[in-house]
C-alpha cells in the first residue's frame, strides 16, 4: 500500500490477534469488524517478506495495516491504540 521498505515484519494475522486481544478489554463489539478486515487483507497478494512471529509471508506492512485498523476502532480508542500498536503512526501524521 505505502510502497516503503518493511521494517516491522509482522503479518496481518499476527497483528489481528494482538488487536483482538487488546479490544477484548476495550470494546468487544469491534472484534468481528477487525476479523473481517483481516479477511479482506488476506486476499491481497503475498510479498516476499516473512513474519518474524509466524513465518507466513506478509501481504501488507504493519504500519499500513495498523493505520487501517486504528481507523476502525474510533476516536475514543485512538490514543490507547497508538500507545499499544505504535509503528510510528503518530510521528508520520504529525509530519504530514
Amino acid at each position: 500500500m505505502c510502497g516503503e521498505s518493511i521494517t516491522n515484519p509482522l503479518c496481518n494475522q499476527c497483528l489481528t490477534e494482538e488487536v483482538v486481544q487488546w479490544l477484548s478489554e476495550k470494546n468487544q463489539l469491534l472484534v468481528p469488524i477487525i476479523r473481517d478486515m483481516n479477511k479482506l487483507v488476506s486476499e491481497l497478494q503475498k510479498i516476499n517478506v516473512h513474519c518474524i512471529s509466524c513465518n507466513n509471508k506478509l501481504r501488507i506492512c504493519a504500519y499500513c495495516y495498523c493505520k487501517e485498523l486504528r481507523d476502525f476502532v474510533g476516536e475514543e480508542l485512538k490514543v490507547s491504540f497508538n500507545k499499544t500498536f505504535d509503528f510510528t503512526l503518530i510521528k508520520q501524521e504529525r509530519a504530514a
